[in-house]
């Protein structure tokens, strides 16, 4: 089973789960109702149970357990951490013995400090009360950031001060103090677009953006070189390590000005190039339009892809689509479930249909999300739920000589006003997400 706790609004957090094939979730429950539109941290311990940390409308750090029992979650009463001043973007870990750790950003008259505490009674009780800082491990700064990881051996805190530093401290889990800040990396414009985690064999791996990304690790004694894995920004990353190999996906603000999802890895000692992390979402590769008053085929594949607004159009109708057998046909050389369609002039009165190569005939279907007759200025279409729902015989044809599985999408009726476009891609709208570790 597979459990899942989102915020979905600025006051709810709800938990879904779902079990395998895990192609359907239960309806989310909302076990928070007074969280303040800020992110929140959660972390499960060996039997199932989830420890949720929070900010809440009063800006006060909030503890809930939900406890794992004949496999569904109850939730148990809010326990303030901290209350002395505004807490924020907290994150929580737990040891193998049970032992909590939070660490938050705490706001004292407009300038951030870092802190952490802990609880050895399930989160009863964290530190000394509400009141207690716990241990502030950072100087102030106008913005700080952090997340807390856990070693074989010690509790690591890493943190942005400032968007002109990365830093880390570790505490031994045995006990004693807090080792002086190591600097991880220094720049302009960091933010919270970074992440750590633990390798398999013990090592520290942080990854961070600063108009590019970087990544280093540590060993308990020294600092690898920096690394640059993209040269462009990358947003949100995520850091995890599958038999001590790091793998990062990210997002990226791509040049047709939408949010792309990559990833890189370091198999063979080196980081790979950046790929999209679904190489079905993406510029399409073919876009070709047909029209039926002269018989012939335009090109607009790079129109598609660009950002110049009113591009897409057939030369011979100045139109996208404009009298009933016009075709739009959108080709990839896999198979596709997403549009995006941003249109500069939209259509008046007309309708099309969508069809797909079967192996021997266009066949007919009405997209997941409903029939769009490009008569809006945007549209994010679901030709299919999800790949498990692509139909099983699209194959393959050629049109205008390409090769590729094709979407037509042919105008049934005449447009009195004929849409022009301005982009066309399958890059799905996710801007953001988290990795499992």
């Amino acid at each position: 089973r597979q459990v899942m706790v989102v915020q979905t609004s600025p006051q709810i957090i709800k938990l879904t789960y779902a079990d395998k094939p895990y192609n359907s979730w239960a309806t989310a429950v909302s076990f928070i109702t007074d969280s303040a539109d800020l992110p929140c941290d959660t972390v499960m311990d060996s039997l199932g149970n989830l420890y949720v940390i929070y900010t809440n409308s009063s800006n006060n750090l909030i503890f809930v357990k939900l406890t794992f029992t004949d496999g569904s979650w109850s939730a148990g009463s809010p326990v303030t951490v901290y209350n002395a001043n505004e807490a924020k973007f907290p994150s929580i870990v737990i040891e193998s013995t049970g032992k909590l750790w939070v660490g938050w950003t705490k706001v004292d008259t407009g300038t951030r400090f870092l802190c952490v505490k802990s609880s050895t009674d399930d989160g009863a009780n964290w530190g000394s009360g509400p009141a207690d800082d716990g241990d502030v491990i950072s100087t102030g700064a106008f913005s700080v950031y952090s997340k807390l990881v856990l070693g074989i051996n010690d509790l690591y805190a890493i943190w942005v001060d400032s968007v002109l530093s990365i830093s880390m401290k570790s505490y031994p889990l045995s006990g004693g103090n807090w080792s002086t800040k190591q600097l991880i990396g220094s720049g302009s414009e960091l933010d919270s677009n970074f992440d750590v985690a633990l390798s398999q064999d013990g090592k520290l791996g942080v990854v961070f953006d600063d108009n590019k990304l970087y990544y280093r690790e540590y060993d308990s004694a020294n600092w690898s070189a920096l690394v640059t894995i993209d040269t462009d920004e990358g947003f949100l990353p995520q850091l995890f390590y599958k038999e001590n190999v790091p793998y990062v996906i990210y997002t990226v603000f791509d040049s047709s000005e939408e949010y792309q999802l990559k990833y890189v890895s370091r198999k063979s000692g080196m980081f790979s190039t950046p790929v999209a992390l679904d190489d079905a979402s993406k510029k399409i590769d073919a876009v070709i339009l047909y029209d039926t008053n002269s018989s012939t085929y335009a090109d607009l594949t790079s129109e598609a892809a660009s950002v110049t607004t009113a591009d897409i159009f057939h030369s011979a109708s100045n139109s996208l689509l404009e009298n009933e057998g016009d075709i739009l046909y959108l080709g990839m050389n896999k198979q596709f479930r997403y549009l995006y369609v941003n249109l500069f002039t939209s259509g008046v009165g007309g309708t099309v249909n969508y069809s797909y190569w079967d192996g021997s005939n266009w066949r007919a279907f009405t997209p997941a999300s409903g029939n769009f007759n490009f008569d809006s200025s945007e549209k994010k279409l679901l030709l299919w739920n999800d790949y498990l729902s692509l139909p099983y015989d699209w194959q393959k044809s050629i049109v205008n000589s390409a090769d590729y599985f094709w979407i037509k999408i042919t105008a049934t009726t005449n447009y009195s006003t004929s849409p022009i476009g301005s982009k066309i891609t399958s890059i799905t709208d996710i801007h953001a997400l988290t990795v499992r570790r």
